[in-house]
């Protein structure tokens, strides 16, 4: 004879055995599972066909498993994104704080004039990195997937070749007369690097998930 309590205890176990063990999925889906077979029986169903209809309703286990996990990996994304942020903010602000007590230190001691435009440039500095910092990730979505670590490594490696050498070149042809100019152009040369950071970032977790994903279709 059918024993529906004994029914939902074995699809539970079948659920678990799934890998949906934390508490709260499972019992909201079986939650769901209950008022199914409840509204089956109400519209005429016996208690066996109003379980199964509801269990396929549901879904399969490994299907729910696989939904539970992209609603769980997509929230995790989004606490990292969140983190993400509030670090550039934080980092950003420390750092000019510690920027703008050494210019007034500068100023107080060595009696080195800093005029208004200038706190401006080391502001707009600021400006920027924020910007390169928060848009890296974002444009890291139009780069190509290199699965081969080592070529992620050639191309990193090349990149911070290439942007050495542009730095000397550039620090070569500016005419630098005193300290203060010195700063602000070592400021907006280095603007850029936050974001040329998370823009290998966020490329190189792209390469890794497509190559997870190979492995896996390969195995």
């Amino acid at each position: 004879m059918f024993n529906l309590e004994q029914s939902i205890a074995e699809w539970r176990r079948q659920m678990i055995g799934a890998g949906i063990k934390t508490p709260v999925p499972l019992e909201e889906l079986e939650s769901h599972l209950r008022e199914e077979i409840e509204d089956q029986i109400r519209a005429g169903a016996d208690a066996e066909h109003a379980f199964t209809t509801a269990m396929e309703r549901i879904g399969e286990a490994r299907f729910l498993k696989q939904e539970f996990e992209k609603v769980q990996n997509s929230e995790k994304e989004r606490r990292r994104n969140r983190w993400r942020v509030v670090s550039t903010f934080a980092g950003t602000g420390f750092a000019y704080s510690v920027i703008f007590v050494t210019l007034i230190f500068e100023r107080e001691s060595a009696h080195v004039e800093i005029m208004r435009g200038e706190l401006l440039l080391v502001l707009g500095s600021m400006v920027a990195t924020l910007l390169f910092g928060l848009a890296g990730r974002y444009f890291a979505r139009f780069l190509p997937i290199v699965t081969s670590e080592w070529r992620q490594a050639a191309v990193i490696g090349g990149g911070i070749f290439l942007g050495a050498v542009l730095l000397r070149v550039v620090w070569a042809m500016l005419p630098l007369n005193n300290i203060i100019e010195a700063q602000l152009t070592l400021l907006w040369t280095m603007s850029p690097l936050l974001g040329i950071g998370n823009l290998f970032g966020a490329w190189m977790e792209r390469c890794s998930v497509e190559r997870k994903q190979m492995n896996a279709a390969n195995a």
